[in-house]
């Protein structure tokens, strides 16, 4: 049974605008749209451990980005579009905003798609590297992107956990009509198909006839079924596609699964994470979104994305967003304005590219970055020296000038390090105060503030600290918050 996880409402009051955003104004507009009700938009979180970090559990931009989404009003419509297993030899459940995501390690019939489909046509869904949108990517194995498959087999797999939505979660709320959708493969084989179902908080099927989703059809077609249900109450609600449907009609090969999400037809937001590499630097990072991803695989997620927005109710858009710097480099050095700009360029034109070969309209597709937060006065990276992540900014904004396709923010202009450092505290109007009115911090911990542990600056606050107990602030929010703000200023 999940916890459900509550915490106080950000006030959006706090949030501050600056002239700290530079080059495209196409995101901006996408948001300004986003915020008035007239149109959709599915986010792409992309990044190093701030993509998700907390001291328990997941939490960083992916979940901060939700949280301001919401507290400023605007309409969530679907869930992060998840993954169908882990590649990991055990099973991995991270958490989303306010739900999560039972990924199953291979067992029975259940087998690794990566390593073992191979020999099918949906081979293109496997990373070739680690991607990791969700959980860790430094275990091992790393929790790389996944896809389920079961051979032709008599052999059924069987289970009744998948995706969640906590009862605080807007898709919850009652009475509402909320659709359950899974992607997958079909093959020219017949006998194969999944089961899907919903359940809530009490274990209650949801679908009034169990369901058996057939695999048959071509050799490959990356097919979409859904299946409404009502919400029923202040109740938490799961999923499964591996479920038992009537007489015969069992979860059995063949059978390939991409992915499942829920949502509801109205005009809205969603945020997914494409890249949660804790670790990583920005040169890393790139290479993994245009060496480790096929373009087949990138562009069944934006697909399915675009197509479930556009069902939903919007036009079918999508914005990147893009977030590193802090970390030293592959080569271990500290990060460098080239080497930023390069993997900026690196991210920007491959999910362009692979938006275009969809046949997609360009219009439809945004990108923002911005470099990593402050961590010390001198304004360093990791091994940095001599305020070395000052020429990355610049460079940074100066890259969204000569391509007018990007947009970059400033953050540093949003949150400097005295602000994050003085937190709550007094902050004079130059943005700086006495270190002697220090309130609680906006970094993740400090000096075993809010518990014992070693000092992390280069993360900020938010989510948990430890199962059940909310961190004191939520740097991560304030800055979610800031940057939308300027973008909608912009």
């Amino acid at each position: 049974m999940r916890t459900i996880r509550t915490r106080p409402l950000f006030n959006v009051a706090d949030v501050k605008s600056s002239t700290a955003v530079y080059g495209s104004g196409n995101a901006s507009a996408m948001l300004r749209d986003l915020a008035n009700g007239n149109n959709s938009l599915d986010i792409v979180v992309i990044g190093d451990s701030n993509t998700g970090s907390s001291l328990y559990g997941m939490w960083g931009y992916h979940n901060g980005l939700s949280q301001t989404l919401n507290d400023r009003g605007y309409t969530m419509y679907g869930s992060p579009i998840a993954g169908a297993m882990t590649n990991r030899n055990t099973d991995n459940a991270p958490d989303m905003w306010r739900g999560g995501i039972n990924l199953f390690a291979p067992t029975g019939a259940l087998q690794s798609g990566n390593t073992s489909g191979g020999s099918t046509s949906y081979s293109v869904w496997s990373p070739t590297g680690n991607w990791t949108r969700y959980g860790s990517s430094s275990s091992s194995p790393d929790s790389r992107e996944n896809w389920a498959y079961l051979a032709s087999s008599s052999a059924q797999y069987y289970q009744t956990y998948g995706l969640y939505l906590d009862s605080n979660n807007p898709l919850a709320a009652t009475g509402q009509t909320v659709y359950l959708r899974m992607r997958y493969g079909t093959f020219t084989a017949s006998g194969g198909g999944f089961c899907p179902m919903v359940f809530n908080g009490s274990g209650t099927e949801m679908f009034g006839t169990r369901q058996f989703q057939s695999s048959q059809g071509s050799a490959y077609s990356f097919t979409a079924w859904e299946l409404p249900f009502t919400t029923s109450g202040t109740t938490s609600y799961r999923s499964t596609w591996s479920f038992v449907g009537t007489g015969s009609n069992v979860c059995k090969g063949p059978l390939a699964m991409h992915s499942s999400s829920f949502y509801r037809k109205t005009k809205g937001w969603s945020v997914h994470s494409h890249a949660y590499l804790g670790g990583f630097s920005s040169d890393a990072i790139a290479s993994v979104i245009k060496n480790n991803v096929p373009t087949t695989l990138l562009q069944t997620y934006l697909q399915e994305m675009r197509e479930r927005q556009i069902v939903a109710g919007g036009t079918g858009r999508v914005l990147i967003m893009f977030e590193f710097g802090v970390n030293a480099t592959t080569s271990n050095q500290p990060e460098t304005p080239s080497k930023w700009t390069q993997a900026a360029l690196d991210i920007w034109n491959t999910y362009s590219a692979a938006w275009i070969g969809l046949g997609y309209p360009a219009s439809d597709l945004a990108c923002v970055g911005w470099v990593s937060h402050q961590i010390d006065a001198a304004d360093n990276s990791s091994l940095g020296s001599s305020g070395n992540m000052i020429a990355v900014r610049a460079a940074a904004n100066q890259l969204a000038l000569a391509n007018p396709s990007m947009t970059i923010v400033d953050i540093k202009k949003l949150l400097n390090y005295n602000q994050l450092l003085m937190g709550t505290g007094e902050i004079g109007a130059t943005g700086v105060g006495s270190l002697s009115t220090v309130g609680k911090p906006y970094y993740q911990r400090i000096s075993n503030w809010p518990n014992t542990g070693s000092d992390f600056y280069q993360h900020l606050s938010g989510g948990l600290i430890s199962s059940g107990s909310w961190h004191p602030t939520d740097g991560y929010t304030l800055m979610c918050n800031n940057i939308i703000g300027a973008l909608l200023s912009a």
